[in-house]
């Protein structure tokens, strides 16, 4: 028998779940003194899973604890500092360009130069069709495999064979990815059976029947693979290796991953303060009863770990430091393939924590990830988009290696032919000044001078209050209802109230603006319904640009401890103001995050996150970190609730046809109303980000045409078998049009039966427009889909415009890398060199230590010494050999630290030193 210490270490080792961003890839090694370990200590067959420890051991020790004495009182612990992470400037290039290549370490190039890699790269961009057959059951006559089905079956089950253990498929949405990487799981089983299990797969929960279907459509019954959904946490481990296809929902793996850690927990608590410490902790766990159907150890003991675990929207587990990511790389498996048609989701940064999955991944951690591909620390710099020059190539070289990506054009499916519709009609003028309003000071808090440096702590909190007002600018825009969340008539009345008020202030500005253009102007009272068009259109104008005026005199005050400013700077700050700065990543990201958790954007379960908490919807579910920095608690819960879902449908019934038909509504009813007309036999699909747009624009259609079968397909209908008919009534013909909520359906959801797809509202999440697109377009479709997108003429569509083209500028170059056709040729970039590297990083060093050097200076001239020509500014502006900082909040912006010292006002002399040192450096990189 193995000593009691040593199984304490094997279940701490085995059972444990990794440190967040920290992760051990080696293989599992089997352990020579497993032989001597009595599997009966570790099970208990009749709690159905593992004991872990000696339960009436524990139990004398708890009551032989309790009759000693008490020691008297207890000093507490020195808690241990946490270790700060490694700073990558501070590495020379050799030691920050090191990746894993199996259990041993080695620079980029020279992993790119071995073998294994080639052979992968070789594989993955091949455009000659690969020999062998699979060995896969028969599908039914007439649902063989599609050419480039076949293609991507064979490269996915050719990579089991190679380095990463696995494969990206990115094939866009509707060429048959499900049953591509089943085909090639099941050939990869049916290779290693029988030391292996069934194959598993992972879905998103509205799509677990939509992987059964794909089953029991395609394959034969008399070969077809036995298959069974696991939703029962109790579902014994012998029972899914009698299966040849297990299907798991994300939320029932995370709640797994979570019961595991919480078990982990208490059986610290145990060993270190007893089990009457743990029982208080943990006053509802029952480790007897815990099952772990999908981490536990037995898949091990019994050598069935599950030849191939296929993560379905495998974007969904991009944030490493997720629940659902870290339950992902729990779970015993040999190869992973990962689905997703966006692998660039919403930034470049998705891909990281993609290939952080793969069992053989040349990175352990994200911040591997990042110590490799440096960024520029310059936000102003192109860099800052991504990685550049060098680094780029690299990133562009390993993605070639791990995606296999087919654009549409591979198939036979009809084309897509895009409409992009202005709204003509007009808002009331209070309500367009209103939006005009929320929208500039949104634009005057996120990029304006008061706005924080990214990796100011309160930056996020910032960014949020900022995207808040667009959200919110955005609504009103759709329709006037939305601007408040009370029943009707409190509603009608608070909008009324807002609305005067907001009025008689609008007069004031109307009268100075009268005044400035005439001094003989008598002082009357104008509302704005009374000007002109060209009028009213200068005075919004001039509306901007005292808004403006306003933003930098406040940020001014904040400031006022320094000298004043020249008389000429007041202008310089406002066109500064008016050049918007282009928002790093990382605050992209943030923005994306807050406007898609805005409690009018739609129900809980539309997003199907399985981190998320309902209980706490102010939870960032994605970085798993509570907003304690945002704006004071709001008392109302999120409308998916009952009570408020009571509320909003009588409120839907009490408004007019015309409180209804706000100009978007309008349009789109004047465009469906067009498509019955000359497509009568084809059917509509219309989606938007807000489910409560969407159900504003459902009641004015079913006044206005209420002989249209409509349909809402949304968070509220939470039963699968339900949502399946839904789809299958639509594509069968029982159904005109569905009204789709984008965040629910953008999930791999089989609309074919739509020839028209109406984008209501602009999306802020590039790779939610293609999915909602991808619904429709995708097999077996035979008609021509035609996407409409409506545009209102107001600033914050304009501002949302600019952030999804930000969003964009990475994607590109990326994409190119490994979307292709099968027959198209690669052409692999020529890799940089050791030199170019260093050099690269040499350069990012110099800059990252002219910022400092301008950031000490900018302290020191603060208390009256000279900035520049301290003895430290001098040293930090030489070159050496280090890296530079890779993180995205690190490094200072060029434009905005411009800015910040025309507010800060520095002396003449200092000013004219920094601008000096800028321009030395600008033109020394440029």
């Amino acid at each position: 028998m193995r000593p009691a210490s040593d199984t304490w270490k094997w279940l701490e080792r085995k059972c444990a779940p990794p440190e967040l961003g920290v992760s051990d890839r080696e293989p599992e090694k089997e352990d020579p003194k497993l032989s001597d370990l009595n599997l009966a200590n570790l099970i208990n067959t009749r709690a159905r899973g593992p004991t872990m420890f000696n339960m009436n051991e524990e139990e004398r020790k708890d009551r032989a604890a309790l009759k000693k004495p008490s020691p008297g009182p207890i000093t507490p612990k020195k808690k241990k500092k946490k270790k700060k992470p490694q700073n990558h400037h501070k590495l020379k290039a050799e030691e920050r360009m090191q990746v894993w290549h199996g259990n041993e370490s080695r620079h980029i190039l020279d992993f790119f130069a071995s073998k294994d890699w080639i052979e992968q790269q070789n594989m993955t961009t091949s455009h000659e069709h690969l020999t062998g057959d699979l060995n896969f059951p028969k599908l039914k006559e007439g649902h063989e495999l599609k050419p480039w089905q076949e293609i991507g079956a064979k490269k996915l089950a050719a990579s089991c064979n190679f380095l990463l253990g696995g494969l990206i498929l990115g094939d866009d949405t509707g060429l048959g990815k499900s049953l591509t990487a089943l085909v090639a799981a099941l050939h990869q089983r049916n290779k290693m059976l029988p030391d292996c299990g069934p194959v598993a797969v992972v879905t998103r929960p509205a799509c677990i029947l939509q992987w059964w279907e794909e089953i029991e459509q395609h394959f034969s019954e008399e070969t077809r693979p036995k298959a069974v959904i696991i939703d029962d946490a109790n579902t014994e481990v012998a029972e899914i290796l009698e299966y040849d296809v297990v299907i798991f929902a994300n939320s029932f793996i995370g709640k797994r991953f979570t019961d595991l850690t919480t078990l982990n927990l208490w059986l610290q608590t145990v060993k270190s303060d007893g089990i009457g410490a743990a029982r208080k902790l943990f006053p509802k766990l029952n480790p007897k009863k815990l099952n772990m159907s999908t981490s536990t150890d037995l898949y091990h003991l019994r050598n069935r770990l599950f030849p191939v675990l296929i993560i379905d929207e495998a974007h969904d587990a991009k944030n490493p430091e997720s629940q659902y990511h870290q339950a992902i790389r729990q779970i015993p498996c040999h190869n992973m393939f990962l689905l997703t048609a966006t692998p660039i989701f919403n930034t470049w940064h998705d891909i990281r924590g993609i290939l952080l999955l793969f069992p053989g991944s040349p990175f352990r951690s994200i911040d591997d990830f990042h110590r490799v591909f440096a960024l520029a620390p310059l936000h102003g710099k192109v860099g800052r988009g991504g990685p550049a020059g060098p680094f780029l190539i690299l990133l562009r070289h390993l993605l070639s290696g791990v995606v296999v990506a087919r654009p549409k054009s591979v198939t036979d499916l009809p084309p897509i032919h895009q409409n992009h519709l202005t709204v003509t009609d007009t808002l009331p003028k209070v309500v367009d000044m209103l939006i005009l309003d929320q929208a500039t000071r949104a634009q005057s808090i996120i990029w304006g001078n008061g706005a924080l440096s990214s990796h100011n702590p309160g930056r996020d909190s910032q960014l949020k209050r900022g995207v808040r007002l667009l959200r919110t600018s955005q609504q009103m825009a759709n329709n006037e209802t939305l601007f408040s969340h009370e029943a009707y008539e409190e509603g009608k009345e608070k909008r009324a109230e807002r609305y005067s008020n907001f009025e008689k202030g609008l007069q004031l500005s109307i009268h100075q603006w009268l005044k400035e253009g005439d001094a003989t102007y008598e002082p009357v009272a104008v509302s704005p319904e009374e000007l002109t068009p060209q009028q009213y259109s200068d005075f919004k104008g001039w509306y901007i640009h005292q808004s403006h005026l306003t933003e930098t005199e406040d940020a001014a005050l904040e400031h006022s401890e320094h000298t004043e400013c020249k008389k000429g700077s007041k202008q310089v700050r406002i066109d500064s103001l008016r050049a918007t700065r282009k928002a790093p990543a990382n605050e992209l990201k943030t923005i994306e995050q807050s406007v898609y958790a805005d409690e009018d954007f739609d129900y809980d379960e539309d997003q199907e996150d399985p981190d998320f908490d309902p209980e706490n919807p102010d939870c960032d579910t994605d970085t798993e970190s509570r907003n304690t920095e945002s704006d004071p608690p709001k008392l109302d819960r999120k409308q998916s609730t009952a009570q408020m879902r009571q509320i909003w449908g009588q409120t839907l019934k009490k408004m007019s046809t015309d409180e209804l038909a706000s100009p978007k509504v309008k349009k789109i009813t004047e465009i469906i109303t067009t498509i019955r007309s000359h497509y009568p036999t084809e059917k509509i699909i219309i989606t938007a980000t807000s489910v409560r747009f969407l159900d504003i624009i459902g009641e004015h259609l079913l006044r206005c045409l209420p002989t249209l079968t409509m349909v809402h397909f949304n968070g509220q209908i939470k039963d699968v078998d339900v949502r399946m008919d839904i789809a299958k009534w639509f594509n069968s013909g029982g159904i005109d049009l569905i009204i789709l909520s984008a965040a629910c359906g953008g999930t791999g959801l089989n609309l074919h039966g739509g020839s028209h797809v109406v984008i209501a509202e602009q999306f802020w999440t590039p790779g939610l427009e293609k999915q909602v697109i991808g619904c429709a377009a995708r097999m077996p479709q035979k008609k021509d889909v035609h996407v409409y997108y409506l545009h209102m003429s107001s600033k914050v569509d304009d501002l949302i415009a600019n952030l999804l083209a930000r969003k964009k500028t990475m994607e590109h170059p990326l994409e190119s890398a490994f979307r292709r056709g099968d027959n198209a040729p690669y052409v692999q970039d020529r890799l940089p060199t050791r030199y170019d590297l260093g050099f690269k990083l040499r350069g990012y060093n110099e800059e990252w230590n002219m910022l400092k050097a301008l950031k000490e200076g900018k302290k020191g001239g603060k208390k009256g010494g000279d900035p520049m020509d301290s003895d430290s500014a001098d040293d930090a502006m030489k070159p050496d050999d280090d890296g530079m900082e890779s993180d995205d909040g690190d490094g200072m912006d060029l434009e905005s630290e411009a800015s910040e010292d025309k507010v800060d006002d520095n002396s003449d002399d200092e000013l004219v030193a920094i601008s000096k040192k800028r321009r030395k450096v600008w033109y020394k990189f440029h």
